[in-house]
């Protein structure tokens, strides 16, 4: 199974193939679903609202019509993973390579707040999450943001209320 999580959009989607819904929650709008090897003919049809399509494994194979009328969609896919080209389903696809640095600026504390920066490719979207344990872990986003330049700087002034924090970043 592949899954394809976290569409961001600004209206809410309703594709032509209900059996790949498997969530809408506004306010911001997310769309789940999971497709097996083949996804519905336009499935995202005139879902022109839709502008990101975050797909956790390899390429699944899909209809050319899939994103038909979703104009703005950029695909985005993780490293490690097979079978994509620079386009899935006439939608221009993008490698979500986020990582932690830990030279120049990188991880570490400063006064009063904890910070790292985070490189990738350009104008990625990021979401970083903490919590405060890990044996239970309720991930909480603490800030949004994107790759502006290939990097984004983030730093949390309220690391030093807790006696520990955990973070990740990840796709929206």
């Amino acid at each position: 199974m592949t899954s394809i999580g976290g569409v961001s959009e600004t209206a809410n989607p309703q594709p032509q193939n209900k059996s790949l819904a498997a969530s809408i929650a506004p306010p911001r709008t997310t769309l789940s679903t999971s497709v097996t090897t083949n996804a519905g003919i336009k499935a995202f049809y005139q879902c022109s609202g839709l502008t990101a399509v975050y797909c956790k494994g390899n390429a699944p194979s899909v209809d050319p019509d899939i994103f038909s009328g979703a104009d703005n969609v950029v695909v985005y896919y993780l490293p490690g993973t097979t079978g994509w080209e620079p386009t899935l389903g006439g939608r221009p696809t993008v490698l979500w390579d986020s990582h932690v640095s830990t030279a120049g600026i990188g991880l570490g504390g400063r006064a009063d707040e904890f910070g790292f920066r985070i490189l990738g490719t350009s104008n990625l979207a990021v979401v970083v999450e903490a919590c405060t344990n890990l044996a239970n872990p309720a991930w909480q986003t603490i800030e949004t943001g994107a790759l502006i330049d290939g990097a984004f700087d983030f730093s949390d002034s309220l690391s030093t209320n807790y006696p520990a924090r955990f973070y990740r970043i990840n796709m929206p």
